[in-house]
């Protein structure tokens, strides 16, 4: 290695991280001698928290010894009170006390050795009842049994009566002569303990703690400061006695503190700022005899300390001093309420402190700066010397020498790498000439795909569909040049437009579904050409998202405009077809059934009085009947695009009518709200496509509502000053009988809208819809000359509106009698596979003057004809028959009486079967069903026209 150490890269790396290093280090060191520090001061006040905590835990547990010694006695009391309810417990009490000459109750002279009785006294205010002297003597006898175990603690332990003043206890340490030595004023109520004493307490009450002070009383003062422990004694609810133990302060704190010398100094003090101990004086009771108070201490200690009992939650509270520096912790003493504190001089913390953190980072300086070293010392051996190696080796084989080799022994990474670059040397020359190689084929492949594209430009450009590619925001990038033939525009005006505008906006969901969701279908869509003409497009759209030549949905579209018109065309031709196949099969049993309804009703009819309800609801049952034969007529004229016969109609009667039927079918839940305005306005058209256009509006609304909601028809008539656009039309200004038909039903999507009115097109489920109402509505009302609008909202309902010309004014329609020709007596052969339109038929023919021989069979009345073919004078016969139809009934009698005149009936009369019927020689084509006039007058004709061709003999016959 020819450049010195400190030049190469390693030896300057290791350089800089020696300077970095340095700096990391004492910046270690000092954080570390930090964090030492600070944990030490951390550790010194958790010492001294836990100190305290152990202080006023021991505190606790000799106070525990006293309270455990009074529930004791209290449980005992309760269980013997009972048994000294008695007149020998009276008597007990004056072997124990007696009253001496200063009317004080004290014990018996025999007895007044108190260290080895207990004592007794009751003063001269209270007054001596008999309960009281049972509470007395109970508490003699408690203190002879409990007192000398106090004693062994050197506590004593005596019994107050509540609330009378007494006194009984045990004391042959502290106060054994006591009630010798007090006057007879004496008042326990004049001391703190006293007046705990006789304080009302509840069942359950806590027991009690004086605070110390030094008794004023006999030996009191020598025995330094001492405090009460009293408990409440209840019978029942009632607070009767206490009891209560006195122990020397000095003791206590024996018990609790360490008194010997130490770095650490306790306090006992109460949360009112009293100090009650202090372990620095000789004696450590010292602060409770003289009164003392924290703020005797000096400094910010005694507000640090107060504050401190304020914190937290019954556990140790640490913290510091600034102003007196000291640390110090506190902790409660429960029960008593008094608080332990320890205090250690800040000095002394921190000297500890910064000892602890000193050596430590003495350790850890030292630690890192050897690993240091040794880290440089591996690198400049391991790392150096092979990198300038592989430096050397790197600048030959710029120059051109491919021939260097490095050695490759190391099992490490410097080995691996000179093996890679040995490798990498020898690979050069062969990626040099497959370069080459690459660079030839590569503008081969150029050549080729720019033919390909060539051609494909000229398949699409002259293909008689486009292509489109959409990318992922649903723009089109691409759209070949056929597209301008086949909309009008060219490839520039589509280019990085939304593909949903290439067509109509109420396609462009689907189409923008399909392009999501491609799977190769074909879709049609409309499309607006640019001279204003409507296409019809055939889409398929295929997923080439993942071809990296395309990127994008490729969608071929094709104009089939023509083809779906002739589609169209042909459904609609077999639409109508199929309508009338359909109204062709049901119309003779319809027929049939309205043939027994008007033909009943015309002969209740004539024995209805007139102006009666009952011709009324008769003259309505008929009205509704020959409507229905008209409906019947109205299909069958819709299926053959036929137009009956306009005259003036009375619209505001009309819907009246139609509104009373629809009313009586509508569900309980679905109300019906009609306003009817019209007046005798009129239009020129028939009733029955009135009736039926309001039927149907009303019909699609019920059924839009599902059985709940609110139907609303409104008739009335407007006028417009200018042309009108609606939904099916453009209404040229003028008058127009106006009907809306409104419901709350669940509304028309939007998308739908355009279809509605399409023959056999409905969104209701099988059995609900035959998608004819709607159309044959808008075939109605378009061929009177009116228009539709539609409002509709989904969710909130839908509002049809159909406009009608008005036409003037039309007298309301009034039921008239037309009279008919009567017979003469004429015998007709009355053929009928319905026996009800037998007997009905008999029936009419009789009172219009025939004499009528009713057969339901075909052919019993062919057997009946052929056995006297001169009893008839004409033929009344349906067509459709089981067995034998009325045309091959006709054909038979014609060969047996070929003049005979025949009167033929359907129920849906086709122009090929009147035609038929013509030629086989019937006179009339009758349309079921039938009322009375209909008969007589076919009946009449047929008469009149068979005359001329029969004999004299035989007309007369007739």
């Amino acid at each position: 290695m020819t450049a010195p150490f400190l030049h190469t890269l390693t030896g300057k790396t290791l350089l800089r991280l020696a300077l970095a290093g340095g700096l990391l280090l004492f910046g270690a060191a000092v954080f570390n001698a930090t964090l030492l520090y600070r944990q030490s001061q951390t550790d010194a006040l958790q010492r001294l928290a836990a100190a305290v905590a152990e202080r006023a835990r021991v505190a606790e547990r000799v106070l525990g010894y006293t309270v455990e010694t009074h529930e004791t006695v209290r449980l005992a009391f309760a269980e013997r009170w009972p048994a000294y309810q008695d007149d020998a417990t009276t008597r007990r009490f004056d072997t124990i006390l007696q009253r001496y000459p200063d009317g004080v109750w004290r014990n018996r002279p025999e007895l007044a050795d108190g260290s080895v009785h207990p004592t007794g006294w009751v003063p001269t205010a209270t007054p001596l009842t008999t309960e009281l002297k049972h509470l007395l003597v109970l508490f003699w006898d408690l203190s002879t049994r409990y007192g000398p175990g106090a004693a062994i603690r050197r506590d004593n332990l005596f019994f107050m009566g509540v609330p009378e003043q007494s006194n009984v206890g045990y004391d042959p340490y502290l106060f054994p002569n006591w009630v010798f030595d007090i006057p007879p004023d004496f008042d326990q109520r004049d001391y703190e303990w006293g007046r705990l004493a006789y304080a009302p307490a509840r069942p359950g009450t806590r027991s009690r703690y004086a605070t110390p002070l030094v008794d004023d009383i006999g030996p009191g003062p020598g025995l330094g400061p001492i405090f009460q422990v009293l408990t409440p004694v209840h019978v029942g609810e009632r607070h009767i006695a206490t009891v209560a133990t006195t122990l020397r302060f000095k003791d206590f704190l024996a018990r609790t503190m360490p008194l010997g010398a130490g770095p650490s100094r306790y306090l006992v003090f109460k949360p009112d700022g009293r100090l009650l101990a202090d372990t620095r004086e000789a004696d450590p009771s010292a602060p409770s005899a003289n009164q003392a108070v924290l703020d005797g201490l000096g400094g910010d200690l005694a507000g640090a300390l107060l504050a401190s009992t304020r914190q937290g939650a019954g556990a140790p509270v640490a913290g510091q001093s600034t102003d007196s520096d000291l640390y110090f912790a506190t902790a409660r003493i429960d029960g008593p309420d008094w608080y332990v504190a320890a205090t250690l001089p800040g000095a002394t913390v921190r000297a500890d402190a910064w000892r602890v953190a000193l050596w430590g980072s003495a350790v850890y300086l030292g630690v890192l700066l050897a690993l240091l070293a040794l880290l440089a010392a591996i690198l400049r051996r391991q790392v150096a010397g092979p990198l300038g190696e592989l430096t050397q080796a790197a600048e030959r084989v710029a120059g051109g020498d491919m021939a260097v080799r490095l050695p490759s022994g190391r099992d490490d990474e410097l080995g691996r790498l000179a093996l890679a670059f040995n490798d990498m040397a020898g690979k050069i020359a062969e990626r040099d000439a497959t370069l080459r190689q690459d660079k030839q084929e590569i503008e081969a492949a150029l050549t080729s795909l720019r033919l390909t594209e060539e051609r494909w430009r000229a398949m699409t450009d002259n293909a008689s569909d486009f292509v489109a590619v959409v990318d992922a925001a649903g723009a089109l990038r691409y759209v070949s040049p056929p597209v301008e033939r086949m909309l009008g525009r060219p490839p520039e005006h589509w280019v990085g437009r939304p593909v949903r505008e290439l067509v109509l906006e109420a396609d462009a969901e689907a189409l923008v579904r399909q392009i999501e969701q491609p799977d190769g279908s074909a879709i049609q869509c409309r499309a607006s050409h640019a001279d204003g003409s409507e296409r019809v497009l055939e889409a398929i759209a295929s997923d080439l998202r993942g071809h990296p030549a395309v990127g994008g949905i490729v969608l071929n579209i094709r104009d089939v405009s023509e083809a779906v018109g002739a589609e169209r065309q042909l459904r609609q031709a077999q639409k109508l077809e199929a309508i009338g196949t359909l109204a062709g099969g049901i119309a003779h049993d319809f027929n049939n059934i309205l043939a027994a309804i008007l033909g009943y009703g015309e002969m209740a009819l004539k024995d209805a009085a007139e102006g009666g309800a009952q011709r009324r609801h008769i003259e309505s049952a008929l009205g509704a009947g020959l409507r229905a034969k008209s409906l019947v007529e109205r299909i069958l004229a819709f299926s053959r695009s036929g137009v009956g016969e306009r005259v003036p109609v009375h619209v505001q009667s009309v819907v009246a009518e139609a509104l009373d039927g629809v009313s009586a079918t509508l569900p309980r839940e679905l109300s019906l709200h009609r306003e009817l305005r019209a007046g005798d306005a009129a239009v020129l058209g028939d009733p029955t496509q009135v009736h039926q256009v309001v039927l149907n509006l009303c019909a699609n609304a019920v059924q839009a509502m599902k059985g709940a909601g609110t139907l609303t028809v409104v008739l009335d008539v407007v006028q417009t000053d200018a042309e009108t656009p609606v939904t099916t039309r453009l209404l040229p200004a003028g008058s127009y009988v106006r009907l809306r038909v409104e419901d709350s039903g669940s509304g028309i999507d939007a998308a739908l809208l355009e279809r509605i009115f399409d023959p056999f097109f409905t969104t209701k489920e099988v059995g609900v819809g035959t998608g004819l109402g709607l159309s044959l509505v808008h075939g109605i009302v378009t061929e009177l000359g009116g228009g539709i609008d539609v409002e509709s909202r989904v969710g909130a309902g839908s509002r049809f509106t159909a406009y009608l010309p008005w036409h003037g004014a039309a007298a309301r329609p009034v039921a008239a009698d037309e009279p008919v020709a009567p017979g003469n007596g004429e015998t007709v052969l009355l053929v009928d596979d319905e026996e009800a339109l037998v007997r009905l038929g008999e029936e009419q023919l009789a009172e219009l003057g025939y004499e009528a021989v009713g057969f339901a069979s075909s052919g019993a009345a062919l057997e009946a004809f052929r056995a006297a073919p001169d009893r008839f004078q004409v033929l009344l016969t349906d067509e459709a028959m089981p067995g034998m139809t009325g045309s091959e009934l006709v054909a038979e009698i014609r060969r047996l009486r070929p003049a005979l005149p025949i009167v033929l009936m359907s129920g849906y009369v086709t122009p090929a079967l009147a035609a038929r019927a013509r030629e086989a020689g019937v006179a009339e084509v009758l349309n079921k069903p039938l009322v009375a006039r209909d008969i007589a007058r076919g009946l009449a004709s047929a008469l009149q026209r068979g005359r001329p061709g029969c004999g004299r003999a035989e007309c007369d016959g007739s």
